[in-house]
């Protein structure tokens, strides 16, 4: 009889602790609108929001890249370090949506792509000598071209 207690005091603490691990694991594996995005997803967006532009970009070649520079706030929250390492990030992300056109950050390239954040930003970090806008694609992507000489 004895040991029918222990018995029903091990299932007991076994179904308790597997109550227990659905619970953290459900709080754990929870993906809400607070999770941050994930790598994948983030390429994924970076890849569509590049789709209209790579019709208008030769197969392969170089072309510029421009941005808002350094030190230009994405939003009122951030700290020009942290800008910095988003740049950056979306520089690469760019590289990567766009290969096996080679982007470079060369603004005197024949063809230059602007990339902000803002898309009310696009006019006045496009508006370079020497550069004419081809198409504002929306989404803070542009298209520049060199002006004739």
């Amino acid at each position: 009889m004895a040991a029918d207690h222990v018995t029903r005091a091990r299932y007991g603490a076994g179904l308790l602790a597997l109550i227990a691990l659905f619970g953290v694991s459900r709080v754990i594996c929870r993906t809400g609108p607070e999770a941050p995005p994930t790598l994948d997803a983030q390429v994924q967006s970076y890849t569509d929001r590049y789709a209209a532009l790579r019709g208008l970009l030769p197969p392969r070649g170089t072309v510029g890249y421009l941005s808002e520079g350094p030190g230009a706030p994405a939003s009122e929250n951030q700290a020009p370090d942290e800008t910095e390492a988003y740049q950056a990030r979306w520089f690469m992300l760019s590289q990567y949506a766009l290969a096996p056109v080679i982007v470079v950050r060369d603004p005197s390239r024949s063809l230059v792509i602007c990339n902000v954040q803002n898309p009310t930003r696009v006019p006045q970090v496009c508006q370079r000598p020497g550069l004419v806008l081809v198409r504002d694609l929306g989404n803070g992507i542009a298209l520049l071209r060199r002006a004739q000489e």
